[in-house]
């Protein structure tokens, strides 16, 4: 809806009113403002194809050489450090 607008203000137009016709493969058909209509099973899994992601093949771990692929081992985590203590002794003696 903005990206139609603001195409249209560059070229001059400026859009008072937009009617989205069709989301998908749903079209709004001879639907009047404020009606509805169920919509088929059929209609539902043709949208849950398009939107749920393409399963890709899975990649072989063999490189061109026929040799397995070495991955690099993760980074290891070092125990973060303790900030210096900023009391000096004297101060820590008088906290006590």
């Amino acid at each position: 809806n903005r990206q139609v607008r603001r195409m249209l203000a560059r070229v001059g137009h400026k859009v008072r009113e937009m009617t989205r016709t069709k989301m998908g493969t749903l079209e709004l058909g001879k639907l009047q403002p404020g009606e509805s209509r169920l919509v088929s099973p059929a209609e539902i899994a043709v949208l849950r194809k398009s939107i749920l992601p393409k399963a890709e093949p899975k990649a072989d771990s063999k490189t061109a050489s026929g040799k397995p692929e070495k991955r690099p081992s993760p980074p290891s985590r070092k125990p973060a450090r303790k900030p210096p203590s900023r009391q000096t002794p004297e101060r820590a003696r008088r906290a006590r």
